[in-house]
């Protein structure tokens, strides 16, 4: 077991640094111990009295499986802890046990917030953020929450490798958790409006001002504690052995059919490809040994890699072997090649007996991209891939699938690449050549080259741009819904008419008829069933009367005769299936005297209305 004297005098360094200035930040590369340091400070401000129960808040992963496990390794670390995470009812169950330090993931701070609140009582007097860069948006519940609780935090730690993974102005809202703005604004409004200019369409961008960011370092100098593993840890040089793994000469020759045809012929099934955007794609899976068809079935097409890493694993007997996979297809054929094998889980529960020894050979997915790159989800369009949801499904190049999560495989340096973050090893199909982040140049003609475009038939995502910047305003296209067409009096549009302006609403003039009242209503119905055709004629004059009072209004006299002629000399054209116009009806003395009165009367109403 490790004790004191294993510690480098780098970590006595960062122990010390918590010791003195209680609230800080360590800004330590992967590597350096970041637990080991802040736990011994613990243990020592514990002695001390300083602090009595002291809250960790970290991502989930890393809160199962690091932290506790870390205590039992070191012979002077004597704190008990205990795991708060999982449901609601073992999480209350932890917090009521007495011990040192309650470890929590950051996804229930807004909970145990609530729940001091509650209680009217905050039972933690220090508090540790590992990963304190998931703490930059102020804008986040998390952050709001533990904001009320600062006043009553004697100690605050903060502990990342990637301070500022989307440039400084990451570093306000982390910064507040120290010194509750002291050092960098009390808002992060007035932040942006002393070291930021607005620019870009709108003013939304906010570019540094020039000398800004080495005002800012120095500003939170004496609170943050910067190291870099390439400064302090003297590893051994990484030893690279390619191992060329031909392909057979069938499996060869189909490669090239699929490859210039677009379609080949496999004994379990064909492969046919949609576009050329999908080949490399297709081409890369046909290499790993199996291939995907347009079914999400996988097809065998060699097993060259799968027998490669047996010779491997022959001459290494005994050693400890970590294999890294890209398709659920290669894991499941490494399984079945390697039954013995385990694979890390999303928990991590096998870490500890990896890092034992104990587990000869483990399977992997890498995560070498940032949490920040942006993902084509079906519903959602363009998400950052830490926030996909595990019933989103996500664009593969070829249609929407579902997944099973996204899977973290800790923290490695990344870098920026047309817009876009990611690890220097990540490589990017660049003119046909599969080239590392690190070695593009990140100049136009190569994003030109690097842009990748998928033509569907209507139900996919149209062009996909998944290698270039600012996704924030790009969504997944659809295909155009053809308008339903509306229902109109066209009859009403042929005619010279003013309209002031109100067309929309002529289109709904049959609607909004059929919606009065009913007592209106039926004193129509009582007109239009009138023998007589002029009383037609007057019910389609009424509809249109309100829409043109100030064209119509003092055109005709007062006298009912008068009214009745204006309205027959209008000649307004009426559906096919009314009555047709009787000759006798041009003259209103011809008129039976009933029929005669009902209209006179309905002009009146219509008159007064006006």
């Amino acid at each position: 077991m490790l004790n004191a004297s294993n510690l480098h005098p780098y970590q006595k360094k960062a122990i010390a640094f918590i010791q003195e200035k209680k609230k800080c930040a360590l800004f330590l590369s992967m590597g350096l111990g970041k637990s080991v340091s802040t736990l011994t400070a613990l243990q020592s401000l514990k002695e001390q009295g300083k602090i009595k129960r002291a809250l960790i808040i970290a991502p989930l992963r890393v809160a199962n499986t690091v932290w506790a496990q870390e205590i039992e390794k070191w012979e002077h670390i004597t704190l008990r802890a205990h795991i708060c995470t999982g449901g609601a009812e073992n999480r209350l169950r932890q917090l009521k046990q007495a011990g040192d330090i309650f470890i929590i993931n950051r996804e229930n701070v807004k909970w145990l917030i609530d729940l001091a609140k509650k209680k009217k009582k905050w039972p933690f007097d220090c508090v540790v953020i590992d990963e304190s860069s998931s703490f930059k948006s102020p804008s986040s519940r998390r952050f709001k929450a533990l904001k009320l609780a600062l006043p009553k935090i004697n100690y605050m730690v903060l502990l990342t490798g990637t301070p500022a993974p989307n440039g400084v102005m990451d570093l306000w809202s982390q910064l507040y958790l120290i010194d509750a703005g002291e050092r960098l604004g009390k808002t992060i409004t007035n932040f942006k409006n002393l070291y930021f200019n607005q620019t870009g369409y709108g003013g939304y961008t906010y570019q540094l001002i020039h000398g800004a960011d080495q005002t800012i370092h120095e500003k939170i100098s004496d609170i943050c504690l910067s190291m870099t593993a390439q400064d302090y840890l003297d590893m051994p040089k990484r030893i690279d052995v390619n191992i060329t793994c031909p392909m057979p000469e069938d499996a060869r020759a189909q490669y090239d059919d699929l490859e210039k045809e677009f379609w080949v012929q496999l004994e379990t099934g064909e492969i046919e490809v949609s576009s050329s955007a999908v080949m490399a794609g297709k081409l890369l899976q046909f290499c790993n040994g199996a291939v995907y068809d347009n079914e999400q079935d996988w097809h065998v097409t060699h097993d060259s890699k799968i027998e490669a890493l047996k010779d491997i694993v022959a001459d290494n007997a005994g050693e400890n072997i970590l294999v890294a996979y890209n398709f659920k297809s290669d894991l499941a054929r490494l399984k079945k090649a390697f039954p013995d094998a385990v694979v890390l889980d999303r928990k991590g529960v096998c870490i500890p007996k990896w890092n034992e020894g104990k587990i000869k050979m483990m399977f992997a997915h890498p995560a070498c991209l940032h949490p920040k790159t942006k993902v084509l989800t079906e519903r959602r369009g363009w998400v950052n891939i830490i926030d996909v949801k595990i019933d989103d499904k996500v664009f593969d190049g070829v249609e929407f699938v579902n997944h099973d999560g996204c899977q973290s495989a800790g923290f490695q340096e990344v870098i920026d690449v047309f817009g876009i973050q990611m690890t220097k090893n990540h490589k990017l199909l660049i003119d046909n050549e599969w080239v590392e982040a690190q070695n593009v140049r990140n100049i136009r003609d190569a994003k030109r080259k690097a842009l990748y475009k998928h033509k569907v038939d209507g139900s996919g995502a149209g062009k996909v741009p998944n290698l270039r910047g600012r996704f924030s305003k790009t969504s997944a296209k659809r295909p155009q819904v053809k308008p339903i067409k509306k229902k109109t009096l066209r009859h009403v549009y042929s005619r010279n008419v003013s309209q002031f302006n109100e067309y929309a609403h002529l289109e709904n003039l049959e609607g909004n008829e059929r919606k009065g009242n009913k007592r209106h209503q039926q004193g129509f119905y009582e007109i239009w069933r009138s023998r007589a055709g002029a009383l037609q004629e007057v019910g389609e004059f009424r509809k249109l009367l309100p829409r043109y009072e100030r064209r119509i209004f003092g055109r005709f006299d007062t006298g009912s005769d008068r009214q009745y002629q204006g309205v027959l000399k209008r000649k307004l054209q009426t559906k096919s299936y009314m009555m047709p116009l009787p000759e006798q009806s041009h003259s209103p003395s011809k008129l039976s005297k009933p029929v005669r009165q009902r209209a006179l009367h309905f002009l009146d109403l219509v008159v007064l209305v006006l």
